[in-house]
């Protein structure tokens, strides 16, 4: 399979609740458990999918996210995107590419023998995404591949044969879940949700 590896609970679930978060925007880099639960809590607004259990099959449905992505504070095209962001489980998918893992301070790399690599770039500089997009429109729903491969975020074993929200492939590209564990505390993302219908991610500053 051709990986384009050099172009993860935090779990930033977007459902459509009205009733949450309404009138304030929620931080990642907030640290109390009672943060962390009621992100976890957001609604998607996206079509639902199935909850199946990822050991028991290799394909799933995701779908496009319904709400706004901003990256750096630059709008992401979802829906013209070639590598769109996607949802599965009321999880939000970062295609890993190129143009986002530099945007994001992540440094990416793909071996045949060892896998996909992800980890923090300790020399980060913020800067603007330079998007792949299509003429055509994405569809509102897809079918995204289990990862066959190993994947390792901070060098660490990501096992999606064991993960509630594996690793996935679609269009060649490797998908990781912005899960609390994976994007917050391991890889430094931070995420912000303005009100119900804005996703903003950064790199977290350093302390």
């Amino acid at each position: 399979m051709n990986i384009i590896a050099s172009r993860s609970t935090f779990a930033l679930s977007l459902i459509m609740a009205t009733n949450l978060f309404l009138n304030y925007g929620v931080s990642a880099n907030a640290n109390n458990e009672a943060s962390k639960r009621n992100i976890e809590s957001i609604s998607t607004g996206s079509v639902a999918l199935t909850t199946e259990k990822m050991s028991e099959q290799d394909e799933l449905e995701v779908s496009l996210p319904s709400f706004k992505i901003y990256i750096n504070d630059q709008r992401v095209n979802v829906y013209n995107a070639q590598y769109p962001f996607l949802i599965y489980d009321d999880i939000t998918y970062l295609p890993m590419t190129w143009n986002n893992a530099k945007a994001l301070g992540l440094l990416t790399t793909w071996d045949k023998e060892t896998g996909f690599h992800v980890n923090n770039d300790k020399d980060f500089e913020a800067k603007p995404i330079e998007q792949e997009l299509s003429s055509s429109g994405n569809k509102l729903t897809y079918v995204a591949q289990v990862s066959e491969f190993d994947v390792f975020i901070e060098d660490e074993l990501y096992d999606s044969s064991k993960e509630k929200y594996p690793a996935l492939v679609f269009r060649d590209i490797t998908y990781i879940p912005l899960t609390w564990d994976v994007a917050v505390e391991k890889l430094g993302i931070s995420i912000k949700m303005v009100g119900t219908a804005d996703l903003r991610l950064s790199k977290m500053k350093k302390e």
